[in-house]
């Protein structure tokens, strides 16, 4: 018979330590180095639209000018035409001729310019165009770089457009992590195929760039991703790395030009990047406590939730979940929903559908397995929960043999507005992969007097 958890003086033995910024590391410094980054970035992001038309038929994207010749990187749909074909279906096209905007940042306005497409990779999801024409003194330019050593907890800034017609309408910016690196199939995890950013996640940054803090562009966004009830990155931004995409042009001799201005610069030693070093150290200082759960089921979890005066069902992430190993024993410590369905937890007076109540969905379980980074793996069991906390204690089902990492206690000075990095691993056995993470601040604590289930608990845009 499963039992209730007592968690308070378990709970403060697992907060991880609060993240601080580094001592030269002053709010003020790091803030100057992103704000010198969007200068040389902004002028240089531009919209991509087929040539000579526009309205719905016209499929558009942002993209950046990498050379002051007007040579241009975007994606795959750069140029795309889109019409209605028989039956309604839609009929897609790709033109070679494209109009490409650039923003006059001081002006607050653009000048079109028309460009051709010198080579389309589908496969990558890149283009490389080529204005016909550049002004006196050449365009503005974003350096490619290399997506060779970037990091998990490495800075990332994706900026775009997505209003292609609004003359107004300047490039937009997000600003987060390099959130998780997926390994080319059959390179070991020593080549990326895809970075994943907690920035860049707004269909308008599609095609745009993807720059390190230094303003050198690491990729180029991609929305070439298939949002499956088992994709662990599907509500992130997703980049091509930079390493990729030049290889889609090694063999295009006229592509050559775009890449003359490459930078390898040595990563300078300012504030931003004592920063970066210290959500490095937090990710790797965590990541052997961090565990990956694979739950076997014998039916899905339920996404019903009430919605109004009607119950609507949502997608539910079906994939490996995370964990924090806190014991030598091999406990671990979840969240309830990761588990099952505590939309009832939410809304006590739901009348919830069959399935989508607590117990039901915890009772479709069949098995539970759990990950470490270090490869080792082991069954185990629910043997506790706490509805009022959404938190879940998982055992293994006998003795382990090997000695088994834990995050040390500590009770922390919590405070609104301080930093904060959220470490997971939705690889299951896959532990080629790297962790992923996020970077934010502790943003309220909630009431303690409150009805809803995270009352006392702490709110994070992490």
């Amino acid at each position: 018979m499963r039992r209730t958890l007592a968690v308070l003086a378990l709970v403060s033995a697992l907060l991880v330590p609060p993240l601080e910024a580094a001592p030269d590391a002053s709010l003020e410094s790091v803030q100057e180095q992103f704000r010198e980054v969007i200068k040389r970035l902004a002028p240089a992001t531009v919209v991509c639209m087929p040539s000579g038309i526009r309205g719905r038929r016209a499929g558009f994207s942002s993209g950046v000018i990498v050379s002051p010749e007007g040579y241009v990187l975007s994606d795959s749909d750069a140029g795309l035409v889109i019409d209605v074909g028989a039956g309604g279906t839609p009929v897609r096209e790709w033109r070679s001729r494209v109009d490409v905007r650039v923003p006059k940042i001081d002006e607050g306005t653009f000048v079109d310019y028309t460009a051709s497409v010198i080579h389309r990779d589908r496969t990558r999801d890149t283009s490389l165009l080529k204005i016909d024409f550049f002004p006196e003194g050449g365009f503005p330019y974003v350096s490619p770089g290399t997506s060779a050593g970037v990091r998990v907890g490495d800075f990332a800034f994706a900026i775009g457009s997505n209003h292609m017609q609004d003359r107004g309408s300047l490039p937009s910016l997000t600003s987060g992590l390099v959130s998780a690196i997926a390994p080319l199939a059959g390179s070991g995890g020593g080549t990326a195929e895809w970075l994943y950013v907690s920035a860049g996640v707004n269909d308008g940054v599609n095609g745009g760039p993807l720059v390190d803090l230094e303003g050198r562009l690491i990729g180029t966004i991609s929305l070439a991703v298939d949002a499956e009830a088992n994709e662990p990155y599907q509500f992130l931004g997703k980049a091509v790395p930079m390493d990729r995409i030049r290889e889609a042009y090694d063999g295009v001799p006229a592509a050559q030009p775009a890449f003359a201005s490459m930078s390898l610069a040595a990563r300078s030693p300012t504030a931003g990047r004592a920063l970066e070093t210290s959500i490095h150290d937090v990710v790797a200082g965590v990541r052997p406590a961090v565990v990956s759960i694979e739950v076997t089921r014998s039916r899905p979890l339920s996404g019903m939730q009430p919605l109004g005066r009607q119950d609507v069902e949502l997608t539910r992430f079906q994939g490996p979940k995370s964990g924090l190993l806190f014991s030598a024993a091999g406990e671990v410590l979840t969240s309830l929903y990761n588990l099952t369905n505590v939309a009832a937890l939410v809304e006590p007076t739901w009348e919830r559908p069959a399935g989508a109540g607590v117990e039901e969905g915890l009772e479709a379980i069949q098995g539970i397995r759990i990950h470490l980074a270090s490869g080792t793996s082991y069954p185990a069991t629910l043997t506790a929960y706490d509805p009022a906390l959404g938190i879940a204690l998982l055992s293994p089902t006998g003795a382990l043999e090997v000695a088994l990492p834990a995050l040390p206690a500590r009770a922390p000075t919590l405070r609104r507005g301080q930093f904060a990095v959220a470490v997971g691993d939705p690889h299951g056995a896959d532990q080629e992969r790297t962790p992923l993470a996020t970077f934010g601040i502790l943003s309220k604590v909630h009431a303690e007097n409150t009805s809803a289930p995270w009352r006392g608990l702490w709110q994070t845009d992490a």
